[in-house]
This record gives structure tokens, C-alpha cells and sequence, in this order.
């Protein structure tokens, strides 16, 4: 299927009425299952080297071979360095980045949808940390890497498990459904050395059922691999405390109007402010 077709299907999914029933259908019934059970079975191999060639990818920082299934091929490892200073602020992941002012009152608006920080973050006091600050939101593609990296030294808190549906990521859904307030999703808060509290959100879309935190109740350093999402497209969303970070200027430029911008694994995207 190609990435026009796949565009086209999920566009139909929420935009028609045919295709919304076909996707309520879809995960009301065992098809999502289904298929994530083909794609980890051995049967799915060959659609590793079809998937390489479709999207063009460049397996030169991959050194694994002799994947298992395709979903053993999604979560490949591969080396990526990322900048050490103490005072940057480095891209946890491969993915399309967004910015968001959380408002006064606990507000942030993505493609016209309002959250409040509790639609992510449980617990409404330590929400209420990031009132003020900045919204990060990292939307991963299916061709991107699926594995994230803390992004400074730090300890990490109590992971907390929420269960939810799985619509898609892409904007079309986003402008359609409140994704981040009702798909399954994973947070966890990071006492950071250098950027003070931060408050991680990983959240799943379509087949990604699988969300891995390597850590919990731990200490960590800064591009060390802390998760992964196993299968398709996802989303890491990060929050910050009021003035605590600066992103730079190229970030902010490309990021005005809720653009994305493409970033990748260990990238400055921001300071200490």
C-alpha cells in the first residue's frame, strides 16, 4: 500500500461516515488484534525487505540482521549520538516535532482540540507543575526509529498505565478526535538535573499496543534508552515548568502555527533558560 493510499484510508476513516464505522468496527472487533498478531509471527518476514525498499530507508546505522517478524524489525536498535553539553536540551526520538504554550489555566490546544494537563497527566496537582510552560509533542511516523532516550541525567518516578483506544496519530485524526485524551498511553515524571521537572507522556496509535518503559523508580543518564513503541506510527508528548527551557530560534521558527518540524534522536532543540 502506498503512502498516498495510506493517507487516503485514514483520511476516509474520519472524515466519512462509511469510514468511521469501518474503523469503530475495527477496534470493537479482533482485526487490530489480528493483525498484530501476523505482523509478530515469523510468516511476516518478508515484508521487511518490501517495507525497506517502499520508504527508501537507510539501514547504515542499523547492524542487525536475520529479523524474527516484522514487529522484531520495527524495534531495531541503531547507534545515534546526541549532544552532550549539560545545558542543551536534545529530541528524545526520531519524529515530526510540535510546540505548545500551556496556558494559565492548564490549557493546551492541538489542531483546535483543547487538553488540560490532567487528559494526559493523572494526577492534577503535579499537573498543575506545568502550568505556564512548554508542550512538546514528538509524533514518531511508522519509517521512524521506535526507540527514545532520556534526554538529561536524572531520576525517574513511578510510570503510570493508562488504558485506551488506539486511533491513529496523523493530523487528520488529530483534528478530529481528542487522541491524546482517550488513546492508551504511558507517563511517567523525570526529576532532571538541568531542566527541572518533566512530565513524559508515551502515547500509543493504531496496532502500537505495545508501550515499553526500560525504567521506573530509577535513575538515569542523558541518551540512555529509556522505551520503545513496538509497530506502527506513535507519540511522545514532554512538558516543561515555566521557564525552564529555551528552544532555539530555527526550532521555534519552523515549529510557528503548529508546523511540525523533522528532528532526530539525540538533536539540541533547546537550552537551560
Amino acid at each position: 500500500m502506498s503512502k498516498k493510499q495510506k493517507r487516503s484510508f485514514v483520511e476516509k476513516a474520519y472524515t466519512t461516515r462509511r469510514g468511521r464505522l469501518l474503523l469503530n468496527l475495527m477496534m470493537h472487533t479482533g482485526a487490530l488484534k489480528l493483525a498484530g498478531a501476523w505482523v509478530r509471527s515469523p510468516f511476516s518476514r518478508g515484508m521487511v525487505k518490501k517495507f525497506i525498499k517502499k520508504n527508501n530507508l537507510d539501514m547504515t546505522p542499523y547492524k542487525e540482521t536475520g529479523y524474527k517478524s516484522f514487529a522484531d524489525f520495527f524495534i531495531r536498535r541503531k547507534d545515534y549520538t546526541f549532544d552532550a553539553g549539560e545545558d542543551m536540551l536534545i529530541s528524545p526520538c526520531d519524529a515530526c516535532l510540535s510546540v505548545y504554550p500551556v496556558g494559565e489555566d492548564s490549557i493546551f490546544t492541538v489542531k483546535g482540540v483543547p487538553y488540560a494537563l490532567r487528559d494526559l497527566i493523572t494526577d492534577e496537582t503535579l499537573a498543575a507543575r506545568f502550568t505556564g510552560g512548554l508542550c512538546l509533542i514528538y509524533r514518531l511516523r511508522e519509517t521512524d526509529y521506535h526507540r527514545f532516550c532520556f534526554i538529561d541525567d536524572g531520576y525517574e518516578k513511578d510510570n503510570v498505565f493508562v488504558r485506551g483506544k488506539l486511533h491513529s496519530v496523523q493530523p487528520i485524526a488529530l483534528e478530529r478526535v481528542p487522541v491524546y485524551r482517550v488513546n492508551r498511553r504511558l507517563w511517567t515524571t523525570l526529576e532532571t538535573e538541568h531542566f527541572g521537572l518533566v512530565g513524559q507522556c508515551a502515547v500509543g496509535a493504531v496496532l502500537v499496543g505495545g508501550i515499553v518503559y526500560e525504567k521506573e523508580n530509577a535513575r538515569f543518564q542523558k541518551g540512555e534508552e529509556m522505551g520503545r513503541f513496538e509497530l506502527r506510527g506513535s507519540t511522545l508528548v514532554q512538558f516543561f515548568e515555566k521557564d525552564a527551557v529555551t528552544l532555539l530560534p530555527e526550532i521555534l521558527e519552523a515549529t510557528d502555527g503548529e508546523r511540525e518540524t523533522e528532528v532526530r534522536i539525540g538533536q539540541t532543540v533547546g537550552t537551560k533558560r
